[in-house]
């Protein structure tokens, strides 16, 4: 879990710090990808989410008498219930932040605050609408972790979270685009692929005979599904016949995960237009923002991302990942400064503004509304 506390990297000397554009990925989290008969796969005593309230409540803006209940998500699942099998035991819903994913948060907002406020580099004095403007998805975990960011960052009033309307949110699930359905599947055809899915078959056919998925061939299309190792939970056993997946097993899930993210957004002949079309939007987004320089700081996949910066080799990106984009004034002139986990990324430690800005707008194709069409 990369978190903004290791030592803190001056840039040049003599420069100001004029703006930042910083992603930030939720924390810890339950599975996304969950078993067919996932029940059997967990402690008995399941997920516990009681320690994380999801608290919401709505106003009518000028009508103080037409706000609603503060109400929060209670997740249950019944005993009676015919597919109870499909979900852990516990009060948890799949994919959501857990208590540690707020705290994970909580902890990236003291850390950036730390740096970048009033005891750091004091870029920063107050957290307000007028110098800061927050980004989120429309994934509710995302949401989450803001107000975890804000309240590090000592805020604890209310704060707008902005996101774009569905058929048009460039972050995660992201807009509709059919090319990019059409790269993706030349990408998984490819004979570097298919050969890849090839040599991991046996540990495909291993696995997915103990999780019960042995039927699916979703299960056996990458790693990715496999991939959930987190809170202290036990790798997964099978309750018929005693066999469990062990930590070296799932090392080899990683390794087959990191080589497969790295081919598909970085090495394919087809990856660099796979993320102009599917991540271009974003990437245009913040070259807006950069072009913004003097507006404030933006807190706002990750992937996608860092192909575009031109990270190699790509890596599966881990919960809690960040990408800081600090732009610096040196003598008149503009520069930008990239950090990932609060250390200089190779390629981007001291790019003048419009330079960079140059690099990220040649990911940004130009017919992407006709082919996304």
């Amino acid at each position: 879990m990369p978190i903004l506390n290791s030592p803190y990297v001056q840039a040049v000397e003599g420069a100001e710090l004029v703006h930042l554009t910083v992603y930030q990925r939720h924390g810890k989290r339950t599975p996304d990808n969950i078993y067919p008969a996932e029940n059997l796969y967990n402690p008995p005593e399941g997920w516990d989410c009681t320690d994380f309230r999801a608290n919401n409540f709505y106003e009518l803006q000028g009508d103080p008498h037409s706000s609603s209940a503060q109400i929060y998500h209670n997740f249950e699942v019944p005993d009676w219930h015919p597919l109870r099998s499909r979900i852990w035991n516990g009060t948890c819903n799949k994919g959501q932040l857990t208590a540690g994913g707020l705290h994970d948060s909580i902890q990236h907002g003291k850390n950036f605050w730390s740096t970048y406020g009033p005891e750091g580099l004091n870029f920063l004095t107050s957290v307000n609408e007028k110098d800061v403007y927050f980004r989120g998805s429309t994934e509710e975990r995302t949401f989450q972790t803001a107000g975890g960011l804000l309240a590090g960052m000592g805020h604890d009033g209310p704060f707008p979270i902005t996101s774009y309307p569905s058929p048009l949110e460039p972050l995660a699930p992201g807009y509709s685009c059919t090319i990019v359905n059409k790269l993706r599947s030349d990408i998984e055809a490819s004979d570097n692929f298919t050969s890849h899915l090839e040599s991991i078959n046996p540990l495909l056919e291993k696995l997915n005979a103990i999780v019960g998925t042995s039927g699916d061939s979703s299960w056996f299309s990458w790693a990715d599904h496999l991939y959930r190792q987190c809170h202290g939970h036990p790798l997964p056993c099978n309750v018929t016949t005693g066999d469990c997946i062990s930590q070296e097993d799932a090392n080899a899930v990683y390794e087959a995960g990191t080589w497969e993210y790295n081919y598909i957004w970085g090495s394919d002949a087809k990856s660099r237009d796979y993320v102009r079309y599917a991540f271009g939007v974003a990437l245009a987004e913040l070259a807006q923002g950069l072009r913004k320089a003097d507006s404030g700081p933006k807190l706002s996949y990750y992937i996608r991302l860092m192909a575009a910066l031109g990270k190699t080799p790509l890596r599966w990106p881990s919960l809690g990942h960040q990408v800081v984009f600090e732009v610096w004034c040196k003598a008149d002139q503009l520069y930008v400064r990239v950090l990932e986990s609060a250390e200089p990324l190779q390629g981007a430690e001291w790019v003048p503004l419009q330079e960079f800005i140059t690099r990220i707008r040649a990911w940004v194709p130009e017919d992407l509304a006709e082919k996304c069409s």
